[in-house]
């Protein structure tokens, strides 16, 4: 986790991506959790100029995807 905050200058979505593998999560689990469709995720996986809205950034949030993984 420090090091994810470690490299902020990094894109959100070479963050989150990093941040599912670290949880062992698929890319399923974290967009049908996170309440998203398939396509969004995909936009936002790819990181071509996508800027996320805050709604986007704080469900894939360490904290919203640690909560979705235990509830």
């Amino acid at each position: 986790m420090k090091n994810l905050i470690d490299n902020l200058d990094e894109p959100f979505s070479e963050i989150l991506l990093k941040l599912i593998d670290t949880k062992d999560m698929t890319d399923v689990v974290v967009y049908k959790r996170a309440g998203i469709d398939r396509r969004l995720f995909a936009k936002i996986s790819k990181g071509q100029g996508y800027i996320p809205r805050k709604k986007t950034v704080i469900v894939n949030s360490p904290g919203g995807i640690t909560s979705s993984v235990r509830s």
